[in-house]
C-alpha cells in the first residue's frame, strides 16, 4: 500500500495534515470520508464539533519523502482524543 497526504479542515486557519495508507487515491478518500462521517475528527484541531457541516477532508496526493514528519491519521485521531502515541513532529506549511 502507498501513503497519501491528506488534510482535515473546518475553517481556513483550522486544519491538520496526516498520512493514510491505501491502495490508491480513491481508496484513501474513502477511508478519510468514512472517518469524517463517523465523527473521528471532532477534536483534531480544537473543539470543532459545534459546526460539523463545515468539516472537510481531502487527499492532496501521494506522500513524498518531505512528508515523513507528518503523523498518520490513526495517530492524529488518538492524540486529539487525549491518547498520546508518538511525539508530534513539527509541521511547516
Amino acid at each position: 500500500m502507498k501513503e497519501f497526504l491528506c488534510t482535515f479542515a473546518y475553517d481556513i486557519p483550522h486544519f491538520a495534515d496526516f498520512l493514510v495508507k491505501a491502495k490508491n487515491e480513491k481508496h484513501a478518500r474513502k477511508i478519510i470520508e468514512s472517518a469524517l462521517a463517523n465523527g473521528k475528527f471532532c477534536r483534531v484541531v480544537g473543539d470543532a464539533y459545534e459546526n460539523e457541516e463545515n468539516h472537510r477532508v481531502f487527499v492532496s496526493g501521494p506522500a513524498t519523502q518531505d512528508d515523513d514528519y507528518i503523523v498518520s491519521m490513526k495517530q492524529l485521531i488518538k492524540e486529539s482524543h487525549g491518547e498520546k502515541t508518538l511525539p508530534r513532529r513539527p509541521k511547516h506549511h
